[in-house]
């Protein structure tokens, strides 16, 4: 606990150094950022990135990374010092200075932190494995003193190369080196460690949005946007039971980006663009969705600045969005053919080689800004708009989102239903949609006042209608799905309502007498939906820690379930096995799982309504039916146990002792068993 207590402290302290060394340097791009903490942060994350493509493509070992790594950090540590030499004392001091003005900063950012924590220490918050977060923990599990990164498949433990959608992310690659450094237990970096950085991110991200954006610094119209924020970014869910991995935390990269293209597109320095190049090699590490999103963004950014902003700025745009061009090319290079990742690639070394003459950017520069491209990619997106009306027929759902499913999507979010008032305290979810309405109409009230509105507000705007244009509408969606996001298309919705124009929009209506009181009566309405949230998860059976005594605060877990899982590990380990084949039902053992492989696991869980899917898995089905049902199971079925565990090539099997007494009976006579407590039953079959 203690160790780490100390490694979180380490990590916030280094990342409030980096982002007042980067003030130092980048004064003009971080000037307006009020904390500078999440700065700091990202930085290391995109510099960690960065080392991290080479080391990933060609699936290093885990030793070689742990070296990298370790420079890495000593050279950041160096730069600290030099540039704390350089610095005026006045400048020293500011970097912990608190400030008494800022008594309801610091009290919003301790009472986030203490709020998350107490109801992740109080409830049974790291249960649910269907959710990524297990596919995350396993990922950093296996890849601890590996001799091939990314070369075991996560949840299933097979070996096998990663997927590319999933290879290219250094900030699970980190942890597994925070873990082999710090030899503090997997789980408990993903329990608390991770959760630790989100908070803090959150919670100054916030703050950082009110102070850009100049709301009037009353505290109850601080109070106000901090909690409206944090609900309408509806990740109550996120910030308790799934903080256990990165998703959550690319969100808010995506705020210091946007602040980032406003200010340059406002006072255009070169330099900002540096650190934009950072922020999303930052994003990439966390999660690919950041890919398609940035990509997204960029486009939208260029077509404003072709088609309405017109100041030479397309090139400077370019090269700010290398990172992901590189991620790209990687990312391309195995998923569809390793000519397009080359092509990537050499067209990055033309972009720099153009840079470097002045004759050539002046030539590109003409062309990009002629009036023939512009009518090129007015041709390109109306063509695409065909295409993709065309395919909408012959859509693949297991890879594709759907017009009508994207329409369905946007009527669960924004229009209620009565059946969803089952007991008062799950009024949460209309009062969610409420407030979702509530913006949608000022959003739309802003908009009609396009003209009006500061240059912050309609640059936002414009990106808004560009994106929704291009990317995020029922005719596009057929093929952006399909090619560029998968089922994951609803997740665009992150850029196109951000948390930026949310709190740009809060900020215009309280000059206005009718909108500041829809903006009081949304904010009064997510401090209700906080309380009936907060009732409704505390209460659910779901989170409510049944066996106290027997409960490990500190993992999240029960203590049964975690002796067993060590004890599996140790045995196999102990026995010298390769990898062999183990059968569970209750998937938080696989958290502590990198020695053995799983047949079943939350992938087939996720399917197992997919009647097609079981058809082509039914002997594996058919056993996961019999251990979760096992008093239900009749004579027939329970003679097959034997050969179904035949067929799947089962090593070990795990169950829990309220299994029916019958099952326990044939598992003693085709098995032994290695390891038993009150709750669960270890079997090694013959």
């Amino acid at each position: 606990m203690l160790s780490l207590l100390l490694l979180i402290i380490l990590f916030v302290l280094l990342s409030q150094l980096i982002g007042h060394v980067a003030t130092f340097y980048f004064s003009n791009a971080l000037e307006k950022i009020k904390y500078k903490w999440p700065i700091g942060f990202f930085i290391i994350l995109g510099l960690i990135q960065l080392v991290s493509f080479p080391l990933q493509y060609v699936y290093a070992s885990m030793e070689a990374v742990s070296v990298v790594y370790t420079i890495v950090l000593v050279a950041l540590c160096i730069g600290i010092i030099f540039t704390l030499y350089l610095m005026s004392h006045d400048q020293r001091k500011a970097i912990f200075k608190f400030k008494s003005e800022c008594w309801l900063d610091y009290l919003l950012i301790g009472g986030f932190i203490l709020f998350n924590f107490i109801i992740c220490f109080s409830t049974n918050s790291f249960n649910d494995t269907n959710a990524d977060q297990t596919f995350y923990i396993t990922l950093v599990e296996n890849n601890i003193d590996a001799a091939h990164i990314n070369e075991i498949l996560p949840l299933s433990g097979m070996v096998g190369k990663l997927n590319p959608l999933y290879n290219y992310q250094s900030f699970y690659l980190f942890l597994s080196y925070v873990v082999s450094i710090s030899h503090i237990d997997a789980v408990l970096v993903m329990a608390w460690f991770v959760p630790c950085l989100l908070w803090i991110t959150v919670a100054t991200t916030f703050l950082n949005l009110i102070s850009y954006f100049n709301v009037p610094k009353k505290w109850w119209i601080t109070m106000s946007a901090f909690v409206l924020l944090w609900v309408f970014t509806d990740l109550y869910d996120y910030f308790v039971r799934y903080n256990g991995y990165g998703n959550n935390i690319r969100l808010f990269v995506f705020c210091y980006l946007i602040i980032g293209y406003l200010e340059y597109f406002k006072n255009q320095q070169f330099k900002q663009l540096f650190m934009y190049s950072l922020l999303w090699l930052s994003a990439c590490s966390l999660q690919s969705t950041s890919l398609f999103l940035g990509i997204m963004l960029m486009v939208a950014y260029g077509i404003y600045e072709l088609f309405y902003h017109r100041q030479n700025l397309m090139y400077p745009l370019i090269m700010s969005s290398f990172p992901l061009m590189l991620y790209l090319g990687f990312f391309l290079a195995y998923r569809s053919s390793a000519v397009i990742g080359y092509f990537i690639f050499i067209l990055m070394i033309l972009l720099i080689v153009i840079g470097c003459s002045e004759k050539m950017k002046e030539r590109l520069n003409h062309f990009l800004y002629s009036k023939g491209m512009r009518w090129i990619i007015i041709m390109c997106i109306i063509f695409i708009g065909i295409i993709s009306v065309r395919m909408t027929p012959h859509l693949d759902p297991s890879i594709s989102f759907s017009p009508s499913q994207f329409i369905s999507f946007l009527m669960d979010k924004y229009v209620f239903k009565f059946d969803q008032l089952k007991w008062y305290w799950e009024w949460h979810n209309v009062i969610l949609i409420l407030i979702r309405q509530i913006l949608l109409i000022l959003n739309l009230i802003v908009f009609v006042r396009w003209r009006k509105v500061d240059f912050n507000l309609r640059w936002l705007l414009t990106i808004q209608l560009i994106l929704i244009c291009i990317f995020y509408n029922p005719v596009m969606t057929g093929f952006i799905s399909t090619y560029i996001t998968g089922i994951v298309y609803p997740r665009i919705s992150d850029i196109i309502m951000s948390l930026m124009l949310v709190l740009a929009i809060f900020a215009y209506s309280l000059n206005f007498r009718f909108m500041k009181q829809m903006i009081i009566l949304a904010a009064i309405l997510a401090f209700s939906y906080l309380g009936l949230k907060t009732v409704n998860y505390t209460t659910n059976s779901f989170n409510v820690i049944e066996d106290k005594s027997g409960y490990n605060y500190l993992y999240r877990m029960s203590q049964d379930l975690i002796d067993a899982g060590e004890a599996l590990e140790k045995y196999i380990d102990e026995k010298d096995l390769e990898r062999p084949t183990v059968l569970m039902t209750n998937y938080e053992i696989s958290y502590f799982a990198h020695n053995y492989q799983l047949p079943y696991t939350v992938y087939h869980e996720r399917l197992v309504n997919d009647e097609e899917y079981k058809a082509n898995k039914q002997e594996l089905y058919s056993m996961r039916m019999i251990l979760k049902q096992s008093y239900e199971v009749d004579v027939e079925q329970q003679l097959q146990v034997p050969n179904l565990l035949e067929q799947n090539q089962i090593d070990f099997i795990v169950t829990t002792t309220a299994v029916a007494p019958w099952l326990t009976k044939t598992l003693k006579d085709i098995g032994t068993i290695i390891y038993e407590n009150s709750s669960y039953q270890i079997y090694r079959l013959n």
